[in-house]
């Protein structure tokens, strides 16, 4: 079992790689960047797999329309964004927040000021017949 850590600078934006621009935005010119630190890590009960990295996005909206396929924990170093349900609701997270997109989820984006933020995915493997 190999332990993964790493330093808040290994996250700093500017060593992150950039994605280019969001071609589904509809508000915006959405652009982002991210830096993985560990991809597919098996969990003890070897049913799903967890992702971590961080992200960074520049002002702009999109829609979100496939639900899902994974479980996301997030919390945001900096920015300020909304996200909103598909039944209209609205969560607005900023600094220090933590915010939980399980699986299934699908609604909106909106970055009001460019977000950075480390994740988590949790991706439960497929069952075998």
């Amino acid at each position: 079992v190999t332990m993964h850590h790493a330093s808040l600078d290994y996250f700093a934006i500017d060593n992150l790689t950039p994605k280019g621009p969001r071609n589904n935005a509809d508000v915006g010119n959405p652009h982002d960047a991210t830096r993985p630190l560990v991809r597919n890590v098996e969990t003890s009960t070897a049913t799903s797999s967890l992702s971590t990295g961080s992200w960074w996005c520049a002002q702009g909206g999109w829609p979100s329309k496939q639900p899902r396929t994974t479980t996301e924990i997030f919390f945001v170093f900096q920015g300020f964004g909304c996200l909103t349900d598909r039944d209209g609701r609205r969560h607005f997270f900023g600094p220090g927040d933590t915010v939980v997109l399980p699986k299934g989820w699908s609604g909106r984006w909106d970055v009001a000021e460019p977000i950075h933020k480390v994740s988590d995915r949790c991706q439960e493997k497929k069952k075998k017949i």
